[in-house]
């Protein structure tokens, strides 16, 4: 198992941007087996990058519409041509 989910762990603004999941298998003379998920904006949901940046530490980056802004609670949008 890579891990058990811990909590979002983005930050104050971003808090829901990033996904922290530890207590995972423990690797052969190694720590136990951690995940950091980013989660970012996009048109489909998939899984764009997987990165090992250190040993049993895991990195998975995963686009979704899911994480794009609300496009009704955009205050910044100018409509003039």
């Amino acid at each position: 198992m890579l891990s058990r989910w811990l909590e979002w762990s983005g930050g104050d603004e971003d808090k829901y941007k990033e996904q922290l999941y530890d207590k995972g298998q423990g690797c052969w003379n190694g720590p136990e087996r951690s995940t950091r998920v980013v989660v970012e904006c996009g048109e489909e949901t998939e899984l764009v990058d997987a990165t090992e940046p250190a040993k049993c530490e895991y990195r998975f980056v995963l686009r979704s519409p899911a994480a794009c802004p609300d496009p009704a609670t955009i205050t910044d949008v100018h409509e003039e041509l």
